[in-house]
């Protein structure tokens, strides 16, 4: 077995792009997932508090609890999925056209 293991410290560090990206993803990501988790701590709150409410059918017999974690977490996940692509795009369209300008202003 070859030793070519890697030390995280003879690494160089991030440049400050990379840094401010990494930094807005986790915070994208971050906020998605409360997001996420609070709609699925709602449902067994509404659960427990209306029952009456939960319990009503509305889609082919199904009832309301079984819509919101069944059907209401796949579209939230596809939603989820949605807002992170857009903010990921974005942020490498903005950076391609910000290295665009410094290229044409260097002359290249």
């Amino acid at each position: 077995m070859s030793d070519n293991t890697i030390n995280i410290k003879d690494l160089p560090p991030l440049d400050r792009m990379t840094t401010y990206r990494m930094s807005k993803e986790m915070s994208i990501c971050l906020w998605l997932f409360i997001i996420y988790m609070f709609y699925m701590f709602l449902v067994p709150v509404l659960t427990f508090t209306t029952p009456d409410l939960m319990k009503s059918r509305i889609w082919g017999g199904m009832s309301l609890t079984w819509f919101m974690t069944a059907i209401g977490a796949m579209i939230m996940a596809f939603a989820i999925a949605a807002v992170h692509v857009y903010f990921y795009t974005k942020d490498f369209y903005i950076s391609e056209k910000v290295s665009e300008k410094k290229s044409e202003g260097a002359g290249m």
